[in-house]
């Protein structure tokens, strides 16, 4: 989906000479999860040091190279000092992990898929900011909860379980299910230069995708989304009626079924901490 780049940010790992450290640069990825991508980042950057941090441990799906540490902790309400670890917690020149301060920890700074778990974006992207030493790059790779059809017209408007659940997590939670498409102003806001996009098509169709890949993805996420999201129809409609809540069930798969040529688009967006960027 992404042109076969996981990352597009131009991650440099080789030492800066203006520094003169010895200290290995330092890869952040926010929301971890599994962990899948950061370990892929310790593999890619064998020379940096890899961090993934999450609100909950990573489970042991894998090997860990020496240069991958897992943190549990909330990158918007705790500082790095903060943060539990979760694996061997020293670099390769024996210093801890984070370092006892809470500013230009970073070189890079990544995160994905925090469409439903962030409250307040321009507080989070302040944060990554603060976080990254001058020059560093912070790379967002989110989501617009906007859905196309196959002319590239947005048909989601209109529809009656989106807009009764984005008055519950946006209304009530704080969140933005416009984040993907935002994020560049938010960056540019908050100190960021250099800032680029990157679109991509987020298919929910299964037939009209050029390739077998992107078919089966397609195919997927219109079976598997409307299975993920029931849950947020009952939450978000309280004490509505049986018959309200199997109405927006009902129109949520109709509306998300396969080969209808549905999609989204992902946004990548990219920026840079100007060199001598102070604290956001």
């Amino acid at each position: 989906m992404l042109n076969n780049k996981d990352l597009h940010a131009p991650i440099n790992t080789n030492p800066n000479p203006k520094t003169k450290t010895n200290t290995p640069p330092r890869l952040l990825d926010i929301g971890c999860g599994t962990g899948i991508l950061t370990h892929k980042m310790s593999t890619t950057f064998p020379h940096a040091t890899c961090i993934g941090l999450d609100l909950t441990p990573p489970p042991s799906l894998r090997p860990r190279p020496a240069n991958l540490h897992f943190f549990q902790g909330n990158i918007t309400t705790q500082k790095p000092t903060q943060w539990t670890p979760t694996t061997t917690t020293t670099t390769t020149d024996g210093q801890p992990l984070p370092l006892p301060r809470d500013a230009h920890l970073f070189d890079y700074v990544f995160s994905r898929f925090l469409i439903l778990g962030m409250s307040d974006w321009r507080a989070f992207i302040r944060r990554e900011y603060a976080l990254l030493k001058p020059g560093g790059w912070a790379e967002i790779q989110d989501l617009a909860w906007e859905w196309y059809d196959a002319a590239g017209e947005i048909v989601s408007g209109e529809w009656g379980w989106l807009r009764c659940i984005a008055e519950d997590f946006e209304g009530r939670k704080g969140m933005d299910f416009a984040c993907g498409r935002k994020a560049k102003g938010w960056m540019e806001e908050a100190g960021f230069v250099d800032v680029r996009v990157w679109e991509y098509r987020y298919p929910y169709c299964g037939s009209s995708e050029g390739s077998g890949e992107m078919r089966d993805f397609g195919l997927f996420n219109a079976t598997t989304v409307p299975v993920a999201l029931e849950h947020a129809i009952p939450r978000a409609l309280g004490i509505s009626s049986l018959e309200e809540r199997e109405a927006m069930r009902a129109e949520m798969v109709r509306t998300l079924r396969p080969g209808t040529g549905r999609y989204q688009i992902f946004y990548v967006t990219v920026g840079r901490k100007p060199e001598g960027g102070g604290l956001s």
